[in-house]
């Protein structure tokens, strides 16, 4: 059985209109179907430009906290199957100029 690992971030202050929910990666796993509870391990990077908001001289990583949802689906959304989902949060303290792209 295949699952969709899905990772969304939330800023909690944005100085610049921004999405209030990002889709900053997701992954597609294999989830064996022999036992209901069973666990998987996945590993996985968000890279700048998933973090990065547009400002008027270009894409810019800034300072803050940054809230993360994980799950197979959108956070505050209807369950249309079991799932379990994970929140945490994490604070950005430097800041990361991207460029225009």
């Amino acid at each position: 059985m295949f699952q969709v690992v899905q990772i969304y971030i939330s800023w909690r202050e944005r100085p610049v209109q921004a999405p209030k929910l990002q889709l900053a990666w997701f992954k597609r796993v294999t989830v064996p179907v022999t036992n209901p509870n069973t666990r998987v391990q996945v590993y996985f990077e968000i890279d700048a430009m998933s973090m990065a908001l547009w400002f008027p001289d270009g894409w810019r990583v800034i300072p803050g906290v940054v809230d993360m949802f994980v799950s197979g689906q959108q956070p505050f959304q209807k369950r249309k199957v079991p799932g379990s989902s994970m929140y945490t949060s994490f604070e950005i303290l430097g800041s990361h100029y991207i460029g225009k792209l």
